[in-house]
């Protein structure tokens, strides 16, 4: 077992690459709730590494390179190469029903990832992203296939994690409810 509050430190070599976590919060100021962790991703990494010290769904970021208050902490989240995290994995009654919430709202990643791809009609007009608005085109391998919600709409596999992960839980498109099945989702690897 792990403590309930603990520092962690996460690195990445670009400002254009992504610590892999999604997050939600309240303007109460009651830290960053962690609702979903990227498959590849550093903070998946770290947990791997420091399983004592685990980044995971459901904990909190308290501060972030010494800021604690939201707008400082989106900041730095987004703004730095480092990362040095003030987490809790014990969440007040407050933070567990905007966690609860969020979930709601969206997909995890994990379920998201295992979509179906399918190749987009060369026989028929050219499909477009309704997200990004970009072709749909995918050079045969299976990573560059658009994927497919169960509704039967096509969009490019990044554009549509981020939109069930971040979003919403419904098709961009025709506003369906995209019920997936846990059940036939891959487990995310720890």
């Amino acid at each position: 077992m792990w403590a309930t509050t603990y520092r962690v430190t996460l690195k990445k070599q670009a400002l254009e690459e992504r610590f892999g976590i999604v997050i939600t919060y309240t303007k109460r100021g009651e830290g960053l709730l962690i609702k979903d962790v990227g498959q590849e991703s550093a903070v998946l990494q770290w947990t791997r590494e420091h399983p004592d010290r685990p980044i995971r769904i459901g904990c909190a970021i308290l501060a972030i390179n010494g800021e604690d208050q939201i707008e400082p902490m989106l900041e730095q989240l987004h703004m730095s190469c480092k990362l040095d995290l003030l987490i809790t994995a014990e969440l007040t009654a407050s933070q567990q029903q905007t966690l609860h919430r969020s979930l709601q709202k969206t997909v995890p990643s994990f379920v998201v990832e295992s979509l179906p791809r399918v190749a987009a009609d060369e026989s028929a007009e050219k499909d477009v992203c309704a997200i990004c608005f970009e072709e749909l085109e995918g050079d045969g391998d299976v990573g560059s296939l658009p994927a497919q919600l169960p509704c039967g709409h096509l969009f490019h596999a990044p554009c549509v994690k981020t939109w069930l992960v971040t979003r919403s839980r419904r098709c961009p498109m025709c506003n369906q409810d995209v019920e997936l099945k846990l059940q036939n989702a891959p487990l995310p690897r720890e």
